[in-house]
């Protein structure tokens, strides 16, 4: 494990999860230790600086690049253990149509009662796991008063593999009210799982009534853009590629996510050049600290994007080796995308074709070594621009927007960029890390980074290539793990891509990383087995997912008021409806009790619905994540049942989980 040698006040506090406003430098040292010192050296890394906007805090979040350095990796995986088997897990009743596996087996998750959220670059203190409580995961065994049910319902946690008992044919009385308090939830049947999962006892003022009106379409055809990943070549193949081929565990994993968007890149050194042809003669590309042999090359990619029906956004090396000058970059990536519309996908552009767009380069307003004004980056990137729409037409391209608009440095990027290129480009992007600065922050600043650009190219959307919750902690700490990837960063999660999916500024939004290494892991690698299963953001995402339909319409109220989060709600919804007639709901709840939704619609009765219900608890602890001896810690469990009262669907959802409803007629 690599060692942290502390040479300033303004580190000792970063380590702790505080670090003063301004600049702190790293330093790999030649015998592996790490340095961190309050000014440059000719070798030192400068650490972004991200910004806390908790009013009871001081402190800033140092933003480091894209991924730690790989001998680094070890010292943030979860512990060694024997990982529970792939099972079958039903297709999701959505959008995707393929069939699923979970590495999760069936387990009592989530809970009620907790001192935190995922706000403010607070929550996932401590490297142990704390156990959840079961808590309240779906509806209570009820229909209301003369209503007769008449239904045969199943309940599965993801991955079990398997389905509850039926009931047929039984009525039964609602809920009961006593002193204020409502136990239980009435309107639907489940079968006999035990009580405490179908048991919600809440206060009369925890009962909320949320209505969905169809017939109001805030967006339309969302696309499944929303749900995607960066995908680090180097990275993704050291845990998710064995023998020239993906697992077959990770394909079967994310097919339920049909037609996201998966950025591949390598950085700002990548040789695409070295990447093609067979993997035996390919040669070596410098990658995050080191030169590794490329054997997930764009090839490999689009085998893989065919096999779960995704798309791409390429990120395009603008950098290249020994600082190209814009003749060179613009050679060298019209080169590239030839490679690839005569290989593989064997186009550019189209509606039938596996690439959204082109990223004109990776953070180049930031990162080390590069740093380029926004003069420097027009003169640069003109000539390729100009060139790839010439040469490809109908090509998307992405211009690099401001890294982090909130940064004081580089005043006026985007306001330089824009009159200059906005008219030639189709996306502008931006990386937004969370929670320190809300998720409600991050929103102004996508939509600010819009209106610039859109004052010159109305067509212009922000396309978001990286995102995720930034932890306070050190990046090098199993701590930074539990927070970026455990409970509070599935709850953070969750909630900007609710964001997303009703911002029509937002052509794609890509979850920091499809990895197994680094604080930020989509799944976790169990190295002492070699076998993978997801965090707790993979089942975050998968659960709004499942609820994903065609277009996003009016809810009533789109938040609840708390203190649970610094953005000022506990509960965030989301309604969608698809062309079949179904309707959704999404949602967070962060807060620290559980909640009794009133669902109805302004439009149609659910009578005779079958409804099926995703709720993913992340338990009462902020420092709760999956490990390999617990790799279902927290996970994603499945009701469906059918709903035939012509009363308000009504529903209880646990505290600190993330949910979708799903109802078919």
């Amino acid at each position: 494990m690599n060692s942290l040698i502390v040479r300033s006040t303004a580190m000792l506090l970063l380590i702790w999860g505080t670090c003063v406003y301004g600049e702190v430098y790293k330093t790999t040292n030649p015998d592996g230790t790490i340095t961190y010192t309050d000014s440059p050296t000719s070798k030192s890394e400068k650490l972004k600086i991200y910004p806390l906007r908790d009013p009871n805090l001081t402190q800033a979040l140092p933003k480091t690049q894209s991924n730690i350095n790989a001998s680094e990796d070890e010292n943030v995986q979860p512990s060694a253990s024997d990982v529970k088997p792939i099972q079958a897990q039903p297709s999701s009743p959505a959008r995707s149509t393929a069939k699923s596996t979970s590495g999760a087996s069936t387990a009592a998750g989530g809970g009620s009662s907790s001192s935190g959220g995922g706000a403010s670059g607070k929550g996932g203190g401590g490297s142990s796991s704390a156990a959840a409580k079961t808590g309240a995961t779906a509806a209570r065994a009820n229909t209301s008063t003369a209503a007769t049910v008449n239904a045969q319902p199943s309940t599965t946690a993801a991955g079990s593999g398997t389905k509850g008992g039926t009931t047929t044919g039984g009525t039964t009385t609602g809920g009961t009210t006593t002193g204020g308090t409502t136990t239980g939830v009435s309107n639907l049947v489940a079968d006999p799982v035990p009580t405490s999962e179908l048991t919600c006892s809440v206060p009369a003022s925890s009962q909320v009534a949320v209505g969905i009106n169809s017939s109001k379409v805030l967006r339309s055809k969302v696309p499944g853009d929303m749900f995607g990943f960066t995908t680090d070549w180097f990275l993704f193949q050291s845990a998710y590629f064995r023998m020239g081929k993906v697992r077959p565990e990770i394909v079967e994993y994310m097919k339920p996510f049909k037609g996201a968007v998966y950025r591949y890149t390598g950085g700002n050194a990548f040789l695409w050049s070295n990447s093609v042809g067979p993997i035996t003669a390919r040669q070596k590309i410098w990658a995050n600290y080191f030169w590794r042999y490329p054997e997930f090359g764009p090839n490999e990619f689009f085998d893989f994007l065919d096999e779960v029906d995704g798309k791409a956004v390429m990120l395009m090396n603008v950098v290249g080796e020994n600082k190209w000058d814009s003749a060179t970059i613009a050679s060298e990536n019209l080169g590239y995308m030839s490679w690839l519309q005569k290989n593989r996908p064997g186009c550019v552009s189209g509606n039938n074709c596996r690439i959204h767009s082109f990223e004109l380069g990776n953070e180049v307003d930031w990162e080390t070594g590069i740093r380029w004004s926004p003069e420097h980056y027009i003169e640069q990137l003109t000539p390729l621009i100009k060139q790839a729409k010439a040469r490809f037409p109908g090509v998307k391209l992405a211009v690099v927007g401001k890294t982090a608009p909130w940064d004081k440095d580089r005043a006026n990027y985007d306001e330089t960029v824009a009159p200059k290129l906005a008219k030639l480009v189709d996306e502008v992007t931006i990386h937004p890390y969370y929670d320190g600065m809300s998720i409600n922050s991050m929103r102004l600043y996508i939509e600010k980074v819009a209106k610039i650009y859109n004052a010159y190219n109305p067509n212009v959307k922000v396309l978001v290539t990286e995102h995720g919750r930034w932890p306070s902690a050190s990046m090098e700490s199993v701590d930074s793990l539990i927070q970026a990837s455990g409970a509070s960063g599935a709850l953070s999660t969750a909630d900007f891509n609710l964001m997303t999916i009703i911002n029509t500024s937002v052509s794609g939004s890509m979850w920091h990383s499809f990895s197994a290494a680094s604080p930020w892991q989509l799944f976790h690698l169990n190295k002492a087995t070699d076998e993978v299963y997801p965090s707790a953001i993979y089942w975050s995402m998968r659960t709004l997912r499942e609820g994903f339909l065609d277009d996003a319409v009016e809810v009533t109220p789109t938040t609840i008021s708390g203190t649970s989060y610094v953005g000022g709600y506990d509960t965030k919804f989301v309604a969608m409806k698809g062309n079949t007639g179904s309707v959704s709901l999404l949602g967070v709840n962060r807060g620290t009790q559980p909640r009794v939704f009133n669902i109805s619609s302004a439009n149609e009765t659910f009578t005779n619905s079958v409804v099926r219900i995703n709720v993913t608890p992340v338990g009462e602890s902020n420092v709760t994540y999956n490990t390999s001896a617990e790799p279902d810690k927290i996970h994603m469990k499945q009701y469906e049942t059918r709903y035939t009262s012509g009363t308000p669907l009504q529903l209880c959802i646990p505290a600190r989980s993330i949910f979708s409803v799903v109802i078919n007629k």
